[in-house]
């Protein structure tokens, strides 16, 4: 997620990244239908996931999946917080705070 934001704030204007979010979220349950519309992101975060399962790391009591949905939306506002304010808001920080946020929900309860 970091080397996307990094080479987007690198290459690509304010308000193409705007249009490409306002467009996303205009076209949202198109998107969420027919996988063939999305980036592939949410089947990445599913099998990263599916290995912290396999490993014991991240709770298995909840699809792969559905975990790399809540990520992906977690990304997506965190996204949506750096284009509204691109000076201000730290996106390393932003980042940082919410992977560790979805982390400690994800994370497998040991011994119970």
């Amino acid at each position: 997620m970091l080397i996307q934001w990094k080479w987007a704030k690198a290459n690509l204007p304010k308000d193409m990244l705007k249009k490409l979010y306002i467009y996303g979220m205009q076209n949202i349950l198109e998107l969420i239908s027919d996988p063939g519309l999305r980036v592939g992101f949410d089947e990445i975060l599913a099998y990263i996931i599916r290995l912290g399962q396999d490993a014991g790391e991240v709770r298995p009591d909840v699809p792969a999946e559905e975990l790399a949905g809540y990520m992906d939306w977690i990304q997506a506002s965190t996204m949506m917080r750096w284009i509204v304010d691109p000076e201000n808001y730290q996106v390393q920080e932003g980042i940082n705070r919410s992977v560790d946020l979805f982390l400690d929900g994800v994370r497998s309860k040991k011994g119970g």
